[in-house]
């Protein structure tokens, strides 16, 4: 990046790194019952309306319905593993945003460019999608 140019502008860009950097891993996978399970955005309107599924269902889905993971593994799943799948996707993402809105503010608390510009976003408060919160 540009040495030269002024605060505001070297805020907005690593504000702008970090914004991309929370977009690609809330759109990997996440954890949970010993699964991984993709949440890029198809998946996410995917386990959205599984979810719609069971609730209107009362809580059902139909016998048999399974749900394939990230290994491509069909995992028979519950309206209420659903729903679980569900929350812990929100949990991650969850997590993933508030990271980024953290370190976007630690950003706009720094006071000259070189600061901005070595701000280091990537090695810390990020969730891993390897362990279920």
């Amino acid at each position: 990046m540009d040495e030269d140019m002024d605060l505001e502008d070297a805020q907005t860009a690593i504000c702008g790194l970090i914004d991309d950097y929370r977009a690609s891993i809330s759109n990997t996978y996440f954890t949970y019952d010993g699964h991984e399970w993709a949440c890029d955005q198809v998946s996410k309107q995917n386990v959205i309306g599984a979810c719609v599924l069971a609730i209107v269902n009362g809580g059902n889905l139909p016998p048999g319905y399974v749900w394939r993971d990230e290994a491509n593994v069909n995992v028979p799943v519950t309206g209420q593993m659903m729903l679980m799948i569900g929350v812990e996707m929100f949990k991650y993402l969850s997590a993933c945003y508030q990271a980024s809105w953290i370190h976007k503010g630690n950003v706009q608390a720094l006071t000259d460019v070189p600061s901005v510009l070595a701000y280091d976003y990537m090695s810390t408060l990020w969730p891993s999608p390897d362990v279920q919160l």
